[in-house]
């Protein structure tokens, strides 16, 4: 899922940066300050909404989207409820990929970040290495 990802979203201008686990994606915001975080929701020892929870309660300005294989209503719930911006589903990359440059690509945001219009993107791939 991992390549998939980078396929779809990067180009060979930006910056990709990939956590096993929540801790370890915490740990790379903390380091990289990346404009989006891909974050799945099911991994060991911290989990996506714990991880994604972390990271807004210290940049509340952070672009994280959920990442599951799961079809269930009270985890996309709760994905929002964590501060994600949106809970997508693992089957279709592609909605990723198009909420992304959506997102990018709207006139304003709720949660506009500050770094100058020409700073090469940087995202966090963040999946359990299993799937």
């Amino acid at each position: 899922m991992r390549r998939e990802l980078r396929e779809l979203l990067t180009t060979p201008l930006d910056e990709v940066h990939e956590a096993a686990d929540g801790g370890e994606a915490e740990a790379a915001f903390e380091e990289c300050r990346p404009d989006w975080v891909i974050m799945d929701v099911q991994m060991r020892p911290v989990g996506g909404l714990a991880a994604t929870r972390n990271i807004l309660a210290r940049h509340p300005g952070a672009h994280i989207v959920i990442v599951t294989q799961f079809d269930d209503r009270e985890l996309r719930e709760g994905a929002l409820e964590s501060g994600a911006l949106a809970c997508l589903s693992k089957d279709n990359l592609l909605e990723v990929g198009r909420f992304i440059h959506a997102s990018e690509s709207a006139p304003t945001s709720s949660r506009a970040g500050d770094a100058p219009p020409d700073r090469t993107r940087s995202t966090i791939s963040q999946t359990h290495p299993t799937l």
